[in-house]
């Protein structure tokens, strides 16, 4: 996949999976979390494009025109992906 590519994170949390995508060279990742900890949590570790939004609220930026939408363990976490982030 085009590392250009736009990728949307639905239920990011603080953000762990945009920032191994940026790692591993994707530039356009953006993510949504519903809970203002998580955003912050995000802001904190220093990952940006962490945003405040309701996957079901029209106007977040779920409606924005993506290449991808991805979500990783929004319903059961399988891997502790807050774990393997290095220490700010």
């Amino acid at each position: 996949m085009d590392r250009s590519a736009r990728i949307l994170d639905l239920g990011c949390g603080h953000g762990a999976f945009i920032y191994f995508l940026r790692e591993a060279g994707y530039t356009d990742v953006v993510g949504v979390d519903k809970s203002p900890e998580q955003v912050a949590e995000a802001k904190r570790l220093g990952i940006d494009g962490v945003h405040e939004a309701d996957l079901w609220d029209d106007r977040s930026p779920v409606s924005v025109p993506v290449n991808m939408r991805v979500s990783v363990g929004i319903l059961a976490p399988s891997v502790p992906l807050c774990d393997l982030l290095p220490e700010n």
